[in-house]
């Protein structure tokens, strides 16, 4: 009776909590680990409560309630919310593409995005960004070297902390090699998924060769040679900043200000692309 109605049946009827583990188990885990743990974080937080029990065909109607609820709840907190709301549309347009490609959805439904504002791109002038080196200076070992990692070669806070001697620096041919970052413990490909390679400055020469140890394993890590958190270098940025009395700022300001500041000295665009590891020149 139901097939003569032309309604799925039973079996075919997947619940979006029944598909969960499987896409999780068949494409989130070939996703990078910061997209897992995301995507695992909105499900728990966001999704398990709203949409686990509805079946995968009811699920992009349930998308606009599910929208109003989370807009009602985040502005709770001082927010419109527009782009975490975005952010968990896509896991869910995400799992319903899925559920496509196995077959489970005859056509991958629209969801669509909220508008948002696009935030200025943060950055430091000169001067305070040389307070802030000193500051660096003063701080001493390791985190000497992280910040000009970060403000005189673009790394980002992970490729920063994944950094190593012997397979990314040429301090003969003055170039550093970024190929890799720490992912909370993971060691993963650059955002981009290819190597780069990044000129070293007078600056960062002069950090690199100011370091005691031996020139083997990470340039940023413990007396012991182990790997630092996020966490640890977000608290070291964090007394840098007070050093240099400078308001607090994230260590991807010390990227923006690299790229800044050699497109004033006038690098060409598309060389700065490639030292920044854009995919898009309108990103540079």
């Amino acid at each position: 009776e139901r097939v003569l109605r032309g309604e799925p049946s039973r079996k075919e009827a997947m619940t979006f909590g029944a598909l969960w583990p499987r896409y999780e188990r068949e494409y989130l885990v070939f996703t990078k680990g910061y997209t897992q743990d995301t995507s695992r974080g909105i499900h728990k937080k966001w999704l398990r409560e709203r949409l686990d029990g509805l079946r995968l065909d009811e699920v992009a109607t349930a998308v606009p309630t599910l929208r109003s609820d989370l807009k009602a709840g985040i502005r709770t907190r001082g927010s419109d919310g527009h782009k975490t709301i975005n952010n968990v549309t896509a896991v869910v347009g995400s799992v319903l593409r899925f559920a496509a490609t196995v077959g489970l959805l005859p056509v991958v439904p629209r969801l669509g995005r909220l508008p948002v504002t696009k935030p200025d791109m943060q950055w430091h002038e000169f001067d305070v960004y040389a307070r802030i080196v000193r500051a660096a200076e003063a701080e001493g070992f390791p985190w000497n070297v992280a910040v000009v990692l970060a403000g005189e070669a673009g790394l980002r806070v992970g490729e920063v902390l994944e950094a190593r001697w012997r397979e990314d620096v040429d301090l003969v041919g003055e170039s550093i090699t970024v190929q890799r970052k720490n992912s909370d413990g993971r060691i993963e490909p650059t955002k981009g998924r290819e190597r780069r390679v990044v000129a070293i400055t007078s600056r960062l020469m002069a950090a690199l060769r100011s370091t005691s140890r031996i020139r083997e394993g990470l340039l940023v890590c413990t007396p012991g040679g182990a790997a630092f958190t996020r966490r640890d270098a977000e608290s070291a940025l964090a007394r840098i900043y007070r050093r240099a009395g400078v308001a607090a700022g994230a260590w991807h300001v010390l990227r923006h200000t690299f790229g800044t500041h050699a497109a004033q000295f006038g690098v060409n665009p598309w060389r700065l692309q490639a030292w920044l590891g854009h995919k898009s020149i309108t990103t540079t």
